[in-house]
């Protein structure tokens, strides 16, 4: 899984931010809107690097973004709302293969 099981500190504190902000950032201004569309183009990307993939989807079961506290009240949900989308789409690509 690329190295994703035993992440030094820092490095997880970059991917708990990366992801948090990747799935806020996708999402218009308005706290009530989602829209699952650019989160599977994201998770779509990663069609021609299937390890990648499995480490990302193992990195995002373990929820650790959700559990880091970096978002809060709508954000918090709305962050929870993104993983499973991003997992949904790492998973049709996995079947794919």
């Amino acid at each position: 899984m690329l190295g994703f099981v035993n992440l030094q500190t820092l490095t997880k504190t970059f991917l708990e931010i990366f992801f948090t902000q990747l799935i806020l950032r996708s999402q218009n201004d308005s706290p009530a809107s989602r829209d699952a569309e650019p989160l599977l183009l994201c998770a779509h990307t990663l069609n021609d690097t299937a390890a990648l993939a499995k480490g990302i989807d193992w990195y995002l079961r373990r929820k650790n973004v959700e559990k880091a506290g970096i978002a809060e009240g709508e954000a918090e949900a709305r962050v929870a709302w993104g993983v499973g989308v991003l997992r949904k789409g790492i998973s049709e690509i996995l079947q794919e293969l």
